[in-house]
């Protein structure tokens, strides 16, 4: 079951950053959380939670009040989980490039980016860090 939970949080991840339609995606995403929380799967369901805000967020969807972003953010890095805390950068920096709110891109940029820098984020969504890069990358146009 482990197999399948994994291939369904990496088809959701890419498929979010990869433009899929994000009402349809929505709708799978919300599945996929339920299963994990059924199968106790933390890790899955932990890395999944920025995924849900960046597509709730995008809708213009009320925020699910377990999508808190801050706090996930926090109990990642105090864990030291820093494939979670990498999704939940990118996804806050992207929302905030869209929405133009590009002073709170630029703190969550300046507050987060040095420790990746400093460690090696591994883990299944290594691929992320191209957009942190991009992401990061925008903001120093600033």
């Amino acid at each position: 079951i482990t197999e399948a939970l994994l291939n369904s949080y990496l088809y959701a991840i890419r498929a979010f950053l990869s433009g899929s339609k994000l009402s349809s995606l929505g709708e799978e995403v919300t599945f996929f959380l339920r299963q994990y929380s059924f199968y106790q799967h933390q890790l899955f369901f932990m890395s999944t939670v920025p995924i849900c805000f960046a597509i709730q967020s995008l809708r213009g969807e009320e925020l699910h009040p377990n999508l808190d972003m801050d706090k996930t953010l926090a109990e990642s890095f105090e864990k030291k989980d820093l494939q979670i805390a990498e999704t939940v950068v990118v996804s806050l920096m992207m929302c905030s490039l869209i929405f133009r709110e590009y002073d709170k891109a630029s703190k969550i940029a300046q507050e987060n980016l040095d420790v990746f820098e400093k460690n090696d984020v591994v883990g299944p969504t290594i691929f992320i860090n191209i957009y942190r890069f991009l992401y990061g990358g925008l903001i120093a146009f600033d």
